[in-house]
């Protein structure tokens, strides 16, 4: 190999070891980036899975209410019926 044949693929080494090195950088980046999301993701299913939890609560209580109306209304009946039977 003459000198010049050295150089040239000393130069590409060169070349291919910054780009690996690029590589690399952008490969770890990649890894933070998914490592974030993925932290992201479990507090947006925890999120979720609260709000899910408050709804089935509001639909409990607005049957709870729901119930309590119409007792309340039955009461409300009875009593104005025994007004009306009192002397």
């Amino acid at each position: 190999m003459s000198p010049f044949d050295m150089e040239g693929a000393e130069g590409d080494r060169v070349v291919r070891v910054r780009r690996l090195d690029i590589c690399l950088g952008e490969r770890d980046l990649a890894q933070q980036e998914n490592i974030r999301l993925q932290g992201k993701l479990e507090n947006l299913e925890q999120v979720l899975k609260h709000l899910r939890e408050a709804a089935e609560r509001r639909q409990q209580l607005d049957e709870e209410h729901e119930q309590a109306l119409a007792v309340l209304t039955t009461k409300q009946q009875n009593i104005h019926l025994l007004h009306r039977v009192s002397p």
